[in-house]
């Protein structure tokens, strides 16, 4: 028989166990994949008797889709094909149930896949459906945009935005395969490439210096498909390196979170009209100043953020409709956030290393912190964005 509990002291498990395995994600990085899905997604026999989901956006499903679900279909799949809206506002819980009665409605087993063909946005919805129909099923990321190459695609974060923030609704859910085919960011507008230069600058300034060096040794087309490709490869190698050390990012993985607190307050805030990697481009610099007010990096961090964002065209401003307040307001419902303590940011403490205090890298950072260095850095009125913030 057990002992009895004792009411002095707490209370002790009646039993325990354990749970899971090592899952692994399979990473394959192949020009003209996107024009040969079959070899691309190689399902296995199993796969390959159930129904295949792919999932897009409008923008994307003109361009590729519908000859990437035909080839597929040509292999003897069943494939169904879902459309959602372009941007943020298909990240919705509203959204995500009208997919769920979709895909349903369609007949899904638990053999089934869904493939997410599309930039950050797609590879969210998709792997928040894959985390949560049937307890879970396979799921396969082929990124469409550079931003989703270099970040959303490679990461077992599946989320949704709620209505107090980006990323609130979400899972950690493993991908069994992701596909990147630089071929498809031919076309891309400049702006978006820009855009997802701004996480391959995260990992160089948060964790590998000559990636920094790399990028800012760059002066050519930033369309240079053979250099972007050379630059998603290095930042797949510290992505996944970085994800095999700490997959919910409570330490090292930190990295992967740099510019991400304030960068999503930025984004939230703004309605959108500042892109995610833009977004982040600002959080960076924020974080850089905020570092060196606090005594924690060292003089060549602040100068080096501005280079590098400069040197691909990333704002480095906030956007002047948006004050400290509203930033602050942003940051309440940030993840690593505390309700007693308040905002925790990673921080660069000097290139390529977060800096560190009591042995975290989420450091608790003063509201007045956050302000001064968002004031500092809030954008002249006359560059300004004209759009009214959520508060």
């Amino acid at each position: 028989m057990r002992p009895a509990p004792n009411p002095a002291h707490a209370a002790a498990p009646y039993a325990r166990f354990q749970t899971g395995r090592p899952v692994t994600t399979e990473v394959v990085v192949q020009r003209g994949a996107v024009r040969d899905p079959v070899r691309a997604l190689a399902q296995g026999p199993e796969a390959r008797r159930s129904p295949l989901f792919v999932l897009t956006d409008r923008t994307v499903g003109a361009l590729y889709a519908h000859p990437f679900v035909e080839r597929l279909r040509a292999s003897g799949r069943t494939v169904h094909l879902l459309i959602m809206p372009d941007g943020e506002q298909a990240k919705s819980l509203t959204h995500y149930t009208r997919l769920v009665d979709a895909i349903l409605q369609r007949g899904i087993d638990e053999a089934s896949e869904l493939v997410a063909l599309g930039g950050g946005v797609v590879c969210n919805v998709t792997g928040m459906l894959a985390a949560t129909l049937y307890r879970g099923v396979g799921l396969v990321h082929v990124p469409t945009t550079l931003m989703a190459q270099a970040d959303a695609a490679i990461s077992h974060k599946q989320a949704l935005n709620g209505d107090h923030g980006k990323n609130l609704v979400g899972a950690y859910y493993a991908p069994r395969r992701v596909v990147v085919d630089v071929e498809v960011l031919g076309t891309l507008h400049q702006r978006r490439i820009r855009d997802g230069y701004a996480e391959i600058i995260k990992h160089g300034l948060a964790q590998d210096p000559s990636l920094t060096e790399a990028l800012l040794d760059h002066v050519g087309d930033v369309h240079d498909l053979e250099v972007i490709e050379a630059m998603v490869r290095r930042t797949i190698d510290l992505k996944c390196a970085m994800m095999a050390q700490d997959p919910t990012e409570r330490r090292a993985g930190m990295v992967l979170q740099y510019g991400h607190a304030i960068g999503h307050a930025v984004e939230w805030q703004s309605g959108f009209e500042l892109l995610h990697g833009e977004a982040v481009a600002v959080g960076m610099r924020v974080a850089a100043r905020i570092a060196r007010a606090m005594g924690l990096a060292d003089a060549a961090v602040e100068p080096l953020h501005q280079r590098v964002l400069d040197h691909y065209g990333l704002p480095t401003h906030v956007p002047h409709c948006l004050d400290a307040d509203a930033v602050l307001a942003g940051l309440r419902h940030d993840k690593r956030a505390r309700l007693v303590d308040g905002s925790r940011l990673a921080l660069v403490a000097h290139p390529g290393a977060l800096a560190m205090v009591d042995g975290e890298a989420a450091i608790p950072v003063p509201d007045a912190v956050i302000a001064e260095a968002v004031t500092r850095l809030r954008a002249p009125g006359a560059r300004g964005t004209q759009w009214a913030s959520r508060v």
